[in-house]
């Protein structure tokens, strides 16, 4: 016989990222601390397919998506908290003068009581109740409102510093959108695969931004090429390093055409020598890269040579054979190298 939790499971309508959420959520909050200003604003990840709790919002660029309540902080970006909106929601009886809206921010904001911050939020989270129950936590509330008659009054004004700060403090969630943007192609992805992307993209920018208060907090000079796309590939090439997956193609390859023994591949000298060695290139360039990542360094250079191959008009070097310790020869020229294996540029000895 099922559980209740078991039943409740079932009854969740995100069942299936349920895990990564909490997870995700507990994580962002343990390595970071919010300062004053905070904010907080609805995002969306786009998806039109079917779902139950899928949202349609008129007023964001996103119109169709999953509803994700987001808890940003202001001076950085950081992404502290996120709520995914699962359908309707149960308000606990203490806080039913809230409203499901007021309960939303109170999650949010759990933990932060009386700690010195200032929310702020757009119109939509409006209610006097809400900034009554924020007061007596000890939690500043910023919030715009309308009027509620319908005609239109235009009037020239000077902007006031209320405004001026909160059209600021509001464009905390903007920002992550920005670097967190998912596009919308790609039908063929499921509502779990397109929220996995968007988790991926916020823990990216979360880790950036981690590293550029450590950074700050050590007192050491950004580079200005250390931007979130050279964090990215950063990340990728500590990730898969030097490696790459096998891929099987239907047609030939016409770069390993230089392996078959049928062509000739004759070594000539031509008029313009003194060129850099095409695999020794690749191995220092390859192993610079490496080194910026895992700071291993392989001690390679790049090696001018004046031999080219007559078959690809390839520069490439051919070393002397050198006898091993054990009394075999070795064999790792250049030449031997770009003609008998597909990833040339690869060393046994150290990759």
């Amino acid at each position: 016989m099922a559980t209740p939790q078991q039943i409740t499971n079932a009854y969740d309508t995100i069942r299936y990222v349920r895990g990564l959420t909490d997870h995700l959520s507990a994580a962002f909050q343990g390595e970071f601390i919010p300062h004053e200003k905070i904010c907080i604003d609805e995002c969306m990840v786009p998806y039109k397919g079917p779902l139950k709790c899928k949202q349609y919002m008129k007023m964001k660029p996103v119109k169709w998506g999953i509803k994700i309540d987001i808890h940003v902080d202001w001076e950085t970006g950081y992404c502290y908290r996120f709520m995914v909106y699962a359908g309707k929601i149960r308000v606990p009886e203490p806080l039913a003068d809230l409203g499901k809206l007021g309960y939303t921010i109170t999650l949010l904001t759990q933990g932060m009581e009386n700690k010195g911050h200032r929310l702020t939020i757009d119109m939509s989270y409006k209610s006097p109740t809400l900034v009554d129950h924020l007061a007596r936590v000890g939690i500043g509330y910023c919030v715009d409102v309308r009027r509620r008659d319908s005609r239109e009054v235009l009037k020239d004004f000077l902007s006031t510093t209320v405004v001026k700060d909160y059209n600021e403090q509001m464009n905390g969630v903007d920002k992550l959108d920005q670097h967190t943007i998912i596009m919308k192609r790609n039908k063929e992805y499921r509502w779990p695969m397109r929220f996995l992307m968007k988790s991926l993209e916020w823990s990216l920018r979360n880790a950036f931004i981690l590293m550029e208060q450590d950074k700050k907090a050590r007192s050491e000079a950004l580079h200005k090429n250390n931007d979130m796309l050279q964090f990215r590939k950063d990340v990728c090439n500590a990730m898969i390093g030097q490696h790459r997956p096998s891929t099987q193609t239907n047609k030939k390859a016409n770069e390993h055409k230089r392996l078959d023994c049928r062509i000739r591949h004759d070594p000539q000298v031509p008029e313009t020598n003194n060129k850099r060695c095409n695999v020794c290139e690749e191995q220092f360039l390859r192993a610079k890269k490496d080194e910026k990542t895992t700071g291993v360094s392989y001690g390679l250079k790049s090696v001018k040579t004046a031999i080219q191959c007559s078959g690809y008009l390839q520069y490439l070097c051919i070393k002397k054979i050198k006898q091993k310790a054990d009394g075999s020869y070795s064999h790792s020229s250049c030449w031997t190298k770009y003609h008998t294996m597909v990833e040339n540029w690869r060393q046994l000895q150290s990759f």
